[in-house]
């Protein structure tokens, strides 16, 4: 390697390591300033650039670079590792399917309500929420999906089908954005399955690019889900990567465990998908057995599908005796 080329790659190296360290330091005041957790997505990009950044400082022979290169690059790896903490780890045992759940985002002007309903009616699936329905796309997909879901709970955006009836439930209103209220924010039911009563939520949490209503949504979330006197299962469209501080604070103060870590969802539109957006939570009466991803039929979302063994029985009362909530 000529000298000038040896000079280009530590300038290159310590240009990288200059901003993975802005955007890594940058992104642990998201809860302060909430536009910065859109860095925070972007953990495993980072972590594995700043990682091949490290091994390039070895190169060089100099030990400030090289020492300068691990500390960036554990940190952010320790970091990365963070969201793992919340994931739901599937029992070494094989498991009963007790539910299986699809969650899917069919975006508000898709026309594929066909391809989708079709999807749906072969999915085998026991619930489905499906989020930014409108409402004839409600109704043009009751009528397409009445033999497989006869149950429908939900108006527009978030919509849940079910092969059960709902025992009660309600929803949250999301934060107004020019001057109207998104309706609703979360979605929820009670179902009684086989004598086992819990309850289920079907959220679509504000856009990435709106990180001030993401702030105010999230708060609401937490405060729904610790509310719970039931199981808890919430899935649905969060806007939010596993490496966002917003999620891992959903599943540190809640308790529930992530379903879905590294299947990218989003986006679909003219990407290959890269982040993880739309995921299922549970309480820890529930398991994955299988988590997987289907085609987006017309939407900029994948579908998430997940098989759920219930591992757990809290002792059980009547099905109508928690509070509706708020």
């Amino acid at each position: 390697m000529t000298r000038f080329m040896a000079r280009l790659l530590r300038y290159l190296i310590v240009a990288g390591l200059l901003a993975g360290t802005c955007i890594t330091g940058l992104g642990l005041f998201a809860d302060r300033w909430p536009a910065l957790e859109l860095l925070n997505h972007g953990r495993p990009a980072v972590a594995f650039g700043l990682a091949v950044l490290a091994l390039l400082a070895l190169t060089t022979r100099r030990a400030h670079l090289i020492a300068a290169a691990a500390i960036i690059a554990i940190s952010n790896l320790v970091l990365f590792g963070f969201a793992l903490q919340g994931e739901a780890s599937a029992s070494s045992q094989a498991q009963h399917r007790f539910l299986r759940v699809v969650t899917f985002n069919v975006l508000f002007d898709n026309t594929r309500l066909d391809d989708i309903a079709k999807f749906l009616n072969s999915s085998k699936a026991d619930i489905a929420v499906l989020e930014e329905v409108t409402p004839p796309h409600r109704e043009a997909l009751r009528a397409r999906l009445r033999s497989e879901f006869p149950y429908v709970t939900g108006v527009s955006d978030v919509v849940i089908f079910s092969k059960y009836p709902s025992h009660g439930g309600g929803r949250i209103e999301g934060e107004k954005r020019d001057g109207r209220t998104r309706v609703p924010m979360l979605q929820w039911t009670t179902f009684d399955i086989d004598g086992f009563a819990f309850d289920f939520a079907g959220v679509h949490l504000a856009y990435p690019f709106h990180p001030r209503d993401q702030a105010i949504d999230m708060p609401k979330l937490i405060d729904f889900a610790a509310h719970r006197e039931r199981p808890l299962i919430v899935a649905g469209d969060f806007n939010l990567t596993p490496w966002s501080v917003k999620l891992q604070r959903f599943a540190r103060e809640t308790g529930l465990k992530r379903f879905n870590t590294f299947l990218p969802t989003w986006p679909m539109d003219k990407l290959t998908p890269f982040v993880a957006i739309d995921n299922i939570f549970a309480s820890e009466e529930f398991e994955p057995i299988k988590v997987e991803t289907a085609p987006a039929f017309g939407s900029d979302h994948r579908p998430l599908i997940a098989d759920i063994a219930l591992v757990k029985r809290r002792p059980e009362g009547p099905v109508m005796a928690s509070a509706s909530y708020p």
